[in-house]
């Protein structure tokens, strides 16, 4: 893909000028991995149900209905999704982990997502598009960036701060596809064990961080499908890891998701900041 229309099109999708020659050279490297496995041609991302090698398998279960994309008055083009890579995420930062979008899909909807949240956090709200998402796996993030600075002020609660923690980190999705169900976006088995292995493990290898968050526990299965774990704290709410993947290491924290019911992500929260404290997290030099 040619690297003017990239920078056109992320530009567009994100509505915040400029993105800078870094991140489009991350950005670059990540729209290779997908010309190679022939989900993005031309420039033109094709639906996942259709072009993906693991498509059959991956979608027998569900009706035609289903699959975003299909009908042309439809939104969503079913496509692959780039990764949000914030403006100063750089080789070495934090990569937050979801499981898959809701109801969106498409080469640029992460820029066209964040794009919101950056202006919603900015303006002071604490759930853009009505979901925690954004500020509470952004807060986690950003206590994982403060530990590798050094920052003792692990705990960043403000929602106009963290818009500036945002930019500064990349997000993956573990499972790539989104079934149009009901905003559920439920995915099959096949998906969640075919998806990591195929596009996972190259996006991290491109992104190379120091950390990893993940929330939700098919996020710990997705990493456990690519990588070898070395888990030195876990218990039900909040595990700390070291993965090994293809030569390169990261610490991986996991958390329940931002949206879990209950009090479950605070628990997660709390144990990451007390872990944090005790541990702080070694940045790449």
């Amino acid at each position: 893909m040619e690297r003017d229309l990239l920078r056109a099109e992320v530009e567009s999708a994100l509505g915040r000028g400029p993105i800078g020659e870094a991140r489009l050279a991350m950005l670059g490297s990540l729209i290779e991995i997908y010309e190679d496995e022939s989900v993005l041609v031309g420039g033109k991302d094709l639906p996942l149900w259709e072009a993906c090698a693991c498509a059959t398998d991956c979608w027998e279960p569900f009706p035609e209905s289903w699959q975003p994309g299909r009908d042309p008055t439809d939104p969503w083009s079913g496509g692959i999704v780039l990764p949000w890579v914030g403006e100063r995420y750089r080789v070495g930062g934090v990569v937050v982990l979801g499981i898959n979008l809701r109801e969106a899909s498409g080469l640029y909807v992460e820029y066209e997502i964040a794009s919101t949240q950056l202006e919603r956090l900015q303006a002071g709200h604490k759930k853009p598009h009505g979901s925690w998402w954004a500020y509470r796996s952004t807060r986690a993030a950003a206590a994982v960036m403060r530990s590798m600075s050094g920052d003792n002020r692990l705990d960043v609660p403000d929602a106009v701060e963290l818009a500036g923690e945002l930019d500064e980190t990349a997000r993956v999705q573990a499972v790539k596809c989104s079934p149009k169900d009901g905003a559920r976006s439920a995915r099959t088995p096949e998906m969640n064990r075919n998806c990591p292995p195929r596009y996972l493990r190259r996006e991290l290898a491109a992104l190379r961080p120091a950390a990893l968050i993940g929330f939700g526990l098919e996020t710990w299965n997705a990493v456990e499908r690519i990588g070898e774990i070395d888990e030195s704290v876990g218990c039900d709410d909040f595990s700390r890891s070291v993965v090994r993947l293809d030569g390169l290491a990261f610490e991986m924290m996991w958390l329940h998701h931002p949206s879990s019911v209950g009090d479950r992500w605070q628990r997660s929260f709390d144990l990451l900041l007390d872990n944090l404290a005790e541990h702080p997290v070694a940045a790449i030099a």
